[in-house]
């Protein structure tokens, strides 16, 4: 008897410095993630904000945000929960919150974070939406999360060149949702001027660039989409 109650307060004396050790583990490395997951948001944002072309932000510099309390004074919808709006159609998800900007030219912009299912996992968008004269248009997006895609393949969406290719689609293009070519059959295309004739008909051309990879430009493209499902029925609900 006197054996059980040894080998039970020796294992519950283990298990409260196992406990308490994570705890402080959580403690020492809860601060420096936070400011790792703010700082990462904010180049995002900054990214996003940025004309690929030229360079200069559509926003005036002083109102690209730098701190947390400057993004929650950008915000436009917040929920309680970590998703904002899921779709049925696209099988993507928005991510609370979704910010709100005005161009420098006085023109809405939506921020917006997103993910659908890529090869091991939610792929994560964080996109710019500018308006349009109808309706809206995709200026800039950036990947945020694509840890679980292959090296090689997948993983190639990180790219600039990559991203590159889902920049610039109008209202038009998005109206019937974005498609990567695998998915359209459209064949080889060989110059820029091809590639952005498909863009036309909401193709975003990957295949040169991500040859075996279909899935992870895929899940990009339904993040887009499900983001243009849900603007499409709260844009002016601002």
């Amino acid at each position: 008897m006197g054996n059980y109650v040894k080998t039970g307060l020796i294992l519950m004396a283990f298990t409260l410095v196992v406990g308490v050790l994570l705890a402080g583990i959580y403690v020492l490395t809860k601060e420096p993630i936070e400011k790792a997951d703010l700082s990462n948001q904010l180049r995002a944002m900054k990214t996003v904000l940025t004309d690929p072309n030229s360079g200069r932000s559509v926003v005036p510099e002083q109102e690209i945000p730098t701190s947390t309390a400057q993004l929650e004074k950008m915000i436009w919808r917040k929920a309680d929960s970590e998703t904002v709006f899921s779709s049925s159609v696209w099988k993507g998800a928005i991510y609370s919150p979704i910010y709100h900007i005005k161009s420098t030219e006085g023109k809405e912009i939506a921020i917006v974070s997103a993910g659908a299912s890529g090869y091991g996992g939610d792929v994560k968008i964080l996109a710019a939406f500018i308006q349009a004269e109808r309706g809206f248009d995709l200026f800039r997006l950036e990947v945020m999360d694509f840890s679980q895609e292959t090296p090689g393949l997948g993983a190639k969406i990180s790219e600039e060149r990559v991203k590159a290719r889902f920049f610039d689609f109008t209202t038009e293009n998005l109206e019937r949702g974005l498609k990567v070519d695998k998915d359209t059959g459209i064949g080889s295309l060989s110059s820029p001027a091809g590639i952005n004739e498909a863009k036309k008909d909401g193709i975003v051309y990957v295949s040169d660039l991500m040859t075996g990879a279909t899935i992870t430009p895929r899940a990009v493209a339904n993040a887009v989409n499900t983001i243009t499902e849900y603007l499409s029925a709260e844009w002016g609900e601002k």
